[in-house]
């Protein structure tokens, strides 16, 4: 599996020479961004169909792990 970068900026032609034609264009610029950040969520959907899940645990059991953390946390 290749790492990607968890952030990513686009970079999109703005049109800011009529208030109408700016917000023609942001539409477009946010329509291409929802495209690829779609694109690129499927891909990774796609990688973590094969990877294992944790076990959840009941909430008494997270409740007891928080509780020791914070004692640990308070004698240190």
């Amino acid at each position: 599996m290749i790492a990607r970068k968890a952030t990513a900026t686009f970079d999109y032609p703005l049109d800011s020479s009529t208030p109408l034609s700016h917000l023609q264009s942001l539409e477009k610029a946010l329509g291409e961004a929802r495209k690829q950040m779609n694109e690129r969520l499927t891909e990774w959907k796609e990688e973590l169909k094969n990877v294992e899940k944790p076990a959840k645990k009941g909430k008494r059991k997270d409740a007891e792990e928080d509780e020791e953390e914070q004692e640990d946390e308070d004698e240190a």
